[in-house]
């Protein structure tokens, strides 16, 4: 049985947050955080944008821009996925990947068509320039945590980690 419940008592306590000029609880954000590649060139180009955008996390919305690129990445993803597997996968499968995550973002009819086309081109061009290169011995989306550089701890994914010939060399 449910109780009658007031729709005030089940919205969402506010989590307490100390005041964004609190510089103690600024500190502590960040050594809890640690600092991805993005933020880091989110902070040298704007050390605004990386204190909003990736310190105290405001909401934004994703440009155009961000998906594309998340679509691309994905795709490639599972581009790579397959042929780490051992198949071989071409440009069709590449592009097919790519139009079905573009498909997941919010664009619409025309930024769909000129984020396809776009991709289509460079996606293509990619495979064409490097096809015959990439070593089978890969790892996608590899984590990185804990890794300290000084006071500062590094995370974040490695897109892509090739093992080449020798032991001792990898390619990011």
């Amino acid at each position: 049985r449910f109780a009658a419940t007031r729709l005030e008592e089940l919205a969402p306590v506010p989590a307490r947050r100390a005041p964004l000029t609190d510089k103690k609880y600024l500190n502590q954000l960040f050594r809890e955080r640690g600092l991805a590649v993005t933020e880091l060139n989110n902070y040298l180009e704007c050390p605004l944008r990386y204190f909003f955008v990736n310190l105290v996390r405001t909401i934004r919305a994703k440009t155009r821009q961000q998906m594309f690129g998340t679509a691309a990445h994905a795709a490639l993803n599972d581009f790579f996925e397959r042929f780490r597997a051992g198949e071989r996968p071409g440009k069709k499968f590449l592009l097919a990947r790519f139009r079905f995550h573009l498909g997941r973002e919010p664009l619409d009819e025309a930024s769909f068509a000129a984020a396809f086309e776009k991709g289509e081109r460079a996606l293509a061009g990619y495979v064409d320039w490097y096809r015959g290169q990439w070593p089978r011995a890969i790892l996608n989306e590899y984590s990185l945590r804990g890794v300290l550089l000084g006071p500062v701890r590094l995370k974040g994914q490695i897109d892509k980690l090739e093992f080449m010939d020798s032991d001792r060399v990898v390619r990011v």
